[in-house]
């Protein structure tokens, strides 16, 4: 009938659906059809219902413009098979409730069929494209039922049309119940009441036999459920539901355990009935094939837009639609699996969790998600969970122009859920055809999946770690060891477990010689069970670099996790640390770079950029770095002291006051933003400065009474302060705790002032720094 695009509307700032009628490609019946549509949805509103915003035209063009939907079509959800009674009952009240509000205004559909029925993100089903519907006058005692056969040509899609509709008796709302019943079915088998392969057959089946019994394709469909669908798919109209508020009552009581129904008796019609409706169908049959045909040009694969090719792609974050908030986690987790499953194909670049998961909650248009992550195309979809199943819907889409390359619906065992995520993963690489070498090609096939509880543990441990507040932070470390102690064989606990006890170091929660070797055990045990991990590599790699500082080991293992998967940001990052730790601080910025080009909008790899570049003393770049940070996070302080950093160093004291104020203002520490303000009165923006230093360094003291401080933290304000022998007295006793933060001694322009003392080479060399 046309062509269908998204459109933006300036006027009200949102994107829309586009439906044009090409000018002079079309007969006078068709834009009838056309109009109709947009009279028809015009007097609907209802949340199961496309909304139409405006139908009008410009010349002899006309165009409609409706609400945008996205999701993914009913149609693409079953090729994965069927779904779980509870979703298909939650779908087809939904359906039902759509359809009631249609009727209420005499509109019927007269094409329901699962491809015109979208599942939005959030999981409501709307009903889509009524261009084939007839506005029905209220009936009166003179008044007839409206025929839809006026043109003498059916309309339709086959396998979802009524008996009446098919041989051209007049039509009513127990036409759309009788589709709507078809729907059901297909929902829990995965297939159509009539399957029949050729257009005599099924309009021979559909008029004269009885479909197969529910039970035989969905074992465990309820009898209530079955009961409903049979009811609705009665030959006669009058022993069907009567009206689709009707069906809505019985699915709800389905729903609720409450349904008591006998299915409705199948009457055969007599043999000079059947031979009447065989001959029948055949002539229909034939009329139809004419008639389509006569309704729009055969579009065949070489008028099919040819998707362009897909380098880069982003897995943004699947939507829990289980309705528990709780599970959460799990969306999460299966997101960052999935990408994680794809970034292993080394020839694809895959943007990492931290930048995919700012789009959570943003409601941004596909394309313009994608110009902001750099990417060809993104995967979107949802997860539903239903108590040991889960069904996960994907769709990948082609972001320049917006084309949907493919869709796929799962449900499976939670067991075996990560053997879905190579599965979807696989479908992927093979829809965008990338080449995958037989190592990457042996990585998609299935392994062993570890215990279901053991999973869920493993996902809540990567959900709570990522999470930036402390308490939530140190539960992860429960969950890991959770999975672990569920499956003493899942090498993935083991590294997540090792990535927690290295990041309570990094983090200064507790000293590094109580956590790293406890990672170094953890990291161990990840690669004798699985020596292919990149993150069992990166957990050793950093034990190494952080902790032993054994350079040629961390070199090895940093360079193997990024060999397994080169799109892992965290391993680009890690690797730059010891690149700058070793003297290359070129290497780094360009391993910096790599990171960024997989998680561009991470404002921790920006921060390492910046703190760099501050090594590098190129302060202008480092300053350029921070604000850089703070366009993707205008909270994320600590841009703020690394700034206030680069322009004391830079002689610039105005300047690193400001900055200094700023993030003492996003801390909420009003403690030393009085100290600062108040010394500025007296001595200056550099002596507030220092004020602000030494009423820390007194915090410090009493913190370390309770608490564990790292001593680097001393050491610095020590230095900053020009007390030479105090600093030194704590950088030993970091040297003692084999701090991380040693590797950037060499470089850091914050221990200027100790570098003219021989102590200063004298542990360089014992830490065997270049």
């Amino acid at each position: 009938m046309g062509v269908v695009y998204r459109a933006h509307d300036l006027r009200l700032q949102r994107d829309v659906a586009l439906k044009v009628l090409p000018s002079g490609s079309i007969n006078a019946e068709q834009r009838s059809r056309f109009r109709n549509e947009a009279l028809a949805l015009s007097r609907l509103n209802h949340p199961n219902i496309a909304t139409v915003y405006d139908f009008d035209n410009q010349g002899d063009l006309d165009f409609l413009v409706m609400e945008l939907i996205s999701g993914v079509g009913l149609d693409e959800m079953l090729r994965a098979g069927p779904l779980p009674e509870p979703e298909a009952l939650r779908l087809g009240i939904q359906l039902a409730q759509g359809l009631a509000a249609a009727h209420r205004q005499h509109l019927i559909h007269r094409d329901l069929k699962p491809g015109n029925l979208r599942i939005t993100p959030d999981g409501h089903l709307k009903i889509l494209d009524f261009g084939l519907s007839k506005i029905l006058h209220p009936e009166t005692p003179n008044a007839q039922t409206v025929s839809l056969h006026e043109t003498g040509l059916v309309i339709g899609t086959l396998p979802y049309m009524a008996p009446e509709q098919l041989s051209g008796e007049p039509v009513d709302a127990r036409t759309d119940v009788w589709a709507s019943g078809a729907v059901l079915y297909e929902m829990a088998a995965a297939r159509p009441p009539f399957p029949q392969p050729t257009q005599p057959m099924l309009i021979n089946a559909i008029l004269n036999q009885p479909p197969r019994p529910l039970s035989e394709y969905a074992p465990s469909a309820s009898s209530a459920y079955q009961a409903v669908v049979s009811k609705a798919l009665a030959k006669a109209a009058g022993e069907r539901y009567q009206s689709a508020t009707e069906l809505l009552d019985d699915l709800q009581r389905v729903q609720t355990g409450t349904l008591t129904i006998t299915p409705p008796r199948v009457k055969k019609p007599g043999a000079w009935r059947r031979v009447v409706l065989t001959v029948a169908a055949v002539v229909l049959a034939l009329a139809l094939i004419v008639g389509i045909r006569q309704i729009g040009p055969w579009k065949g694969p070489s008028a099919l837009h040819e998707a362009q090719a897909v380098h880069s792609i982003a897995v943004l974050p699947l939507r829990n639609l289980s309705g528990d908030q709780e599970q959460e986690y799990f969306a999460d987790g299966l997101t960052e699996e999935l990408t994680n499953e794809l970034a292993r194909l080394g020839s694809l670049r895959v943007i990492s969790r931290t930048s995919a998961m700012q789009y959570k909650t943003a409601q941004k248009s596909l394309p313009t998600i994608a110009r902001e992550l750099n990417v060809d195309a993104v995967v979107e979809g949802s997860v539903v969970r239903s108590g040991k199943r889960i069904r996960v819907t994907a769709q990948l889409v082609q972001a320049q122009p917006e084309t949907n390359l493919w869709g796929e619906s799962y449900e499976r065992d939670v067991h075996d859920v990560l053997t879905l995520q190579r599965e979807v993963a696989s479908n992927i690489a093979r829809e965008i055809r990338l080449q995958l070498t037989p190592q990457q090609q042996a990585r998609l096939q299935s392994r062993d999946n570890p215990d279901p509880e053991a999973h869920e543990a493993y996902l809540k441990g990567l959900y709570n770690f990522y999470k930036s507040e402390p308490e939530d932070f140190l539960k992860s470390r429960t969950y890991f060891q959770q999975a672990i102690d569920h499956d003493p064989n899942y090498a993935l606990a083991y590294a997540g477990l090792s990535s927690y006890h290295g990041a309570t170091a990094v983090r200064g929660l507790v000293p590094p010689t109580r956590a790293f070797p406890l990672a170094n055990v953890a990291a161990e045990k990840a690669l004798q069970l699985d020596p292919s991990l990149a993150e069992a590599h990166l957990a050793q790699g950093a034990v190494k670099l952080m902790y032993d500082w054994d350079w040629s080991g961390a070199k090895k293992e940093l360079t193997k996790s990024l060999e397994l998967n080169p799109n892992y940001a965290e391993g680009h990052r890690m690797y730059s640390i010891y690149l700058r730790t070793v003297g290359d601080l070129a290497g780094s910025i360009r391993e910096l770079r790599l990171a960024r080009e997989s998680d561009p909008l991470s404002a921790d790899i920006g921060w390492s950029m910046a703190i760099t570049l501050f090594l590098e003393r190129d302060y202008d770049a480092a300053i350029n770095e921070c604000r850089r940070v703070l366009e993707i996070d205008r909270r994320y302080s600590p841009a703020l002291y690394v700034m206030s950093d680069a322009l004391r160093e830079k002689g610039d004291p105005a300047g690193a006051f400001q900055q200094l104020n700023a993030a003492l203002t996003l801390d909420e520490d009003e403690e030393l933003r009085t100290v600062l303000l108040e010394a500025r009165h007296v001595s200056g923006e550099g002596g507030a400065i220092k004020a602000v230093a030494q009423r820390q360094l007194q915090r410090l003291v009493r913190a370390a009474a309770k608490n564990y401080v790292p001593p680097m933290a001393f050491a610095q304000l020590y230095a900053q302060l020009g007390n030479v022998n105090a600093a030194f007295e704590w950088l030993d006793r970091a040297y003692e705790e084999r701090s991380r933060n040693l590797l950037d001694l060499r470089l850091d322009p914050n221990f200027d002032s100790l570098r003219a003392d021989p102590r200063f080479s004298q542990l360089l060399k014992r830490i065997g720094l270049p």
